[in-house]
């Protein structure tokens, strides 16, 4: 099940228009039950990422800002907030892997 995460953040925000970064990628879910699982899993691992990680997660995945618009909020260079987003996104995706019990390569 690797594509969860981006059938995840779609599912989240049904009004997203995009996906800038594929981190991920594979079949998405199979069933409704399926789905509901991840979204499951996906909020508890969001629930244990620090809270600057989340932070820069939710302003750029969910409220879909610009990474400069990030920048100018968190008062640091847009530079920072790829690098932010990118970590963030690993930590993340090593979250959900360690709470459904599935291995990363």
């Amino acid at each position: 099940m690797p594509g969860m995460i981006i059938t995840v953040s779609t599912a989240l925000n049904p009004n997203r228009s995009r996906i800038t970064e594929t981190f991920l990628s594979g079949p998405g879910p199979d069933t409704e039950t399926e789905r509901n699982s991840e979204i499951s899993f996906l909020k508890r691992a969001l629930g244990r990422l620090s809270e600057e990680k989340r932070e820069v997660l939710v302003l750029s995945r969910y409220q879909d800002m610009k990474y400069s618009e990030i920048g100018d909020v968190l008062g640091c260079s847009e530079g920072a907030v790829k690098v932010r987003v990118h970590r963030a996104m690993q930590t993340l995706t090593k979250i959900y892997h360690d709470l459904t019990g599935e291995n990363t390569l």
